[in-house]
């Protein structure tokens, strides 16, 4: 009996800490199939986390957010890659790796949906913080130069004006230098 109840405890750590979940789903999203590490993990049922229900799993703050996604990528036909935290049997969270594919017919039907949970290891965690931190420096690099291009704008268009008028007003004056150097700053604001 002892090395039963030691076997049951091994068997739930194992699972919380290293398990991968793995289920299926229709082409409209409701999960079919979940495999034995998701009760071992959640606490919850099988029965009660098909359909939609595995979203109870989540932490209540993600669920809305999550189903968005979910449905976003239903509607695109489109895998998914998230982070989530699952509610564990004994309360604790758990970060988890979420990932759906869509399985098609070989004239491009979507049958449904298969994919995992799974604790991501060490190395794509720092993976995904490092692409995490490249996506916000293009976020900002791409601000940056969206700023920039609006405050050149205003002056450049300034000139632009005024060079016209410039131009227009000397086109009586021949033999001066004043055009030929009109025409190079319109040029260069051109450019």
């Amino acid at each position: 009996m002892h090395a039963r109840l030691i076997k049951e405890v091994l068997r739930r750590e194992a699972v919380r800490r290293h398990p991968v979940v793995e289920w299926a789903a229709t082409a409209d999203g409701n999960w079919i199939e979940l495999n034995e590490h998701w009760p071992i993990l959640t606490g919850r049922s099988i029965v009660k986390s098909l359909g939609h229900g595995w979203l109870e799993g989540l932490a209540a703050s993600q669920r809305p957010q999550v189903e968005r996604q979910w449905q976003a990528a239903l509607a695109s036909c489109t895998p998914l890659c998230l982070d989530v935290t699952v509610i564990c049997a004994d309360g604790q969270e758990q970060k988890m790796l979420f990932s759906s594919t869509p399985v098609n017919s070989d004239d491009g039907e979507i049958y449904g949906y298969v994919g995992y949970l799974e604790v991501p290891s060490p190395t794509e965690i720092k993976l995904r913080a490092s692409l995490q931190q490249a996506h916000t420096a293009l976020a900002v690099h791409d601000h940056f130069l969206a700023t920039i291009s609006h405050e050149l704008r205003t002056p450049l268009s300034s000139i632009q004006s005024w060079v016209y008028v410039l131009e227009r007003a000397l086109e009586r004056v021949v033999a001066s230098p004043v055009p030929r150097a009109v025409a190079g700053i319109k040029m260069s604001v051109s450019a």
